[in-house]
């Protein structure tokens, strides 16, 4: 069973000096790129949502850093993750759950709750995120 540790987070790096991989519409890698300029250009890259419910199914969220770009202090989703170069989606789920809530050991759901989609984001002078998506599970934490 997944446990949640309680950590001091280290201090996050330059977020615009990670590195995504740049894709296709299909998910095929193409290049990679620095996350500052995919998101000042729109490029397509890759990014995984899990899903986190108790053992009674209520959806955890959590509230956004008030020091994020993008909806600082707004509610979101349990886990949203991009991808690191050569990093598989179920890969990135298990590092989210890890940095963002501390939950070690996850046993995601198997397959993926749908199919990979396109999700697309443009907040004016700030971002253009072009994300190709993956969502998982947690179920009963």
């Amino acid at each position: 069973m997944a446990r949640a540790t309680q950590q001091s987070r280290p201090t996050e790096a330059d977020p615009a000096a990670e590195v995504f991989e740049i894709c296709d519409a299909s998910g095929n890698v193409q290049c990679t790129e620095l996350r500052s300029v995919v998101h000042k250009t729109g490029l397509l890259h890759k990014a995984v949502y899990c899903f986190v419910f108790d053992t009674r199914g209520r959806l955890l969220i959590q509230r956004r850093s008030s020091h994020k770009s993008i909806g600082p202090d707004q509610w979101d989703l349990s886990v949203a993750e991009h991808l690191s170069p050569g990093e598989t989606f179920r890969e990135a789920a298990v590092r989210g759950l890890q940095e963002e809530l501390g939950i070690e050991g996850a046993q995601l759901t198997q397959q993926p709750l749908g199919p990979m989609h396109r999700r697309s984001l443009v907040v004016p002078g700030k971002c253009i995120d072009n994300e190709l998506v993956q969502s998982y599970a947690l179920r009963d934490f």
